[in-house]
């Protein structure tokens, strides 16, 4: 791979959460936190360029659907629009020179914050933010 970031390309799986059902709370999503809680969302990542793609299977139904969310990032820190469960945001992101992808999502009600880095273990850190909330989810490759 060309650059750090570029490490976290694959597929990966949940392996441990901490602090998700306070962030789905502060975000207006609670009435999904049971079927969040106890489900295995999976991640496809890919990478083109200054693009990186996420296919996120949140393995859980909602309405008989399983619910998915085919993710497009502009990492060169330019400007996008996106939406997360039916709500619209504004979106911009970057890498540091770590190889951390901090993706910043403002929402009318409240802004989200997320960085995803690889950890030692070679494991995926995927740490969320809304005001005073933060969630650690890790993943292991598939």
């Amino acid at each position: 791979m060309s650059s750090k970031h570029e490490q976290v390309a694959g597929s990966w799986i949940v392996i441990s959460t901490d602090n998700f059902p306070p962030l789905l709370e502060k975000m207006g999503f609670g009435q999904y936190t049971e079927k969040a809680v106890n489900a295995t969302p999976t991640l496809d990542i890919s990478f083109e360029g200054q693009k990186m793609r996420v296919l996120t299977n949140t393995g859980f139904k909602v309405q008989d659907r399983v619910i998915t969310k085919d993710s497009v990032i502009m990492l060169d820190g330019s400007e996008f629009q996106d939406e997360m469960m039916g709500r619209e945001f504004t979106a911009t992101a970057s890498v540091d020179g770590e190889g951390v992808i901090r993706v910043r999502r403002r929402f009318p009600e409240f802004e989200l914050v997320t960085a995803r880095w690889l950890n030692q273990e070679g494991h995926m850190v995927l740490q969320s933010t809304v005001g005073d909330v933060v969630c650690t989810r890790i993943f292991k490759r598939q």
